[in-house]
């Protein structure tokens, strides 16, 4: 018998190789989320219009602020409110002036609301009229209260057929109303002008011509910020309400007035 050959040894079974496993899918990255845009406020303002408190100051004896509250709405901040007239005759010209204050007190902003910028003719006895002031470029922020001052006058006499002018000379004022009325046995004209330029006025003087019916000079008033205890100067921006009397005078002869308006800067 031939020799065997050498054991033969047993080879190792290969073991199995594990099943990969799934390899995780990738979660979804979250999508970056919008800044929101900086929202716009009023004249660069975040204050809350509720937060400002207001009073009725000065009012004619007829007329009455029945209701008047703050909004803001689409960026604007105003005031609205009511006067009633509670006598017995019409009044041909209402005006509504309010005034913001900071927290000393001290007068920031004035704006004036009045019927002559309506389509009303004039507030008939027990009549409403719903004022409407809008705070334009006023920086709410520095406003803590404001105040309501109410001026009218009663409708003129029926046959008096004059006309009235403004005339702006000076680039440093606007004469924003002027109004004529008689008030028992005085004739005079008031209204309102504003500083809009840019430095304080001083010596600013109002003056009233009257003229008949062949435009022929008849008379000429006038009313000045020195004659006022509180005023002396119209800083700017301000408002300043001025009344000029006609003296002895016929107003069966005047036909029309011109207004105008003139000043010096401190």
């Amino acid at each position: 018998m031939g020799d065997e050959g050498p054991a033969a040894t047993d080879t190792a079974e290969p073991t199995d190789t594990p099943e990969p496993t799934d390899t995780p899918e990738p979660t979804d990255t979250p999508e970056p989320t919008d800044t929101p845009e900086p929202t716009e406020t009023d004249a660069g303002t975040e204050t809350d219009a509720g937060d400002i408190t207001g009073t009725v100051e000065d009012t004619e004896d007829n007329l009455e602020v029945t209701n008047h509250e703050l909004y803001q709405t689409d960026g604007e901040v105003g005031l609205q409110g009511t006067i009633q007239n509670t006598g017995d005759s019409a009044y041909g010209y209402v005006q509504a002036e309010v005034t913001l204050q900071d927290d000393q007190g001290e007068i920031l902003y004035e704006f004036i609301d009045e019927t002559e910028e309506e389509s009303i003719s004039q507030l008939e006895a027990g009549s409403e009229w719903q004022f409407d002031v809008v705070f334009e470029e006023a920086q709410m922020a520095e406003v803590t209260e404001y105040t309501i001052d109410v001026d009218g006058y009663p409708t003129v006499d029926a046959d008096w057929n004059v006309t009235g002018e403004i005339d702006n000379q000076d680039e440093n004022l606007e004469i924003v109303s002027t109004h004529l009325t008689r008030l028992e046995s005085q004739t005079f004209v008031t209204g309102s002008v504003r500083n809009v330029g840019g430095e304080a006025a001083e010596n600013v003087e109002v003056n009233v011509t009257l003229y008949d019916d062949d435009d022929n000079e008849l008379f000429d008033f006038n009313d000045t910020v020195e004659q006022e205890e509180e005023v002396q100067q119209l800083p700017p921006g301000q408002v300043w309400d001025f009344r000029v009397v006609f003296d002895d005078i016929d107003m069966q002869e005047v036909a029309r007035y011109v207004v105008t308006a003139n000043s010096e800067l401190v």
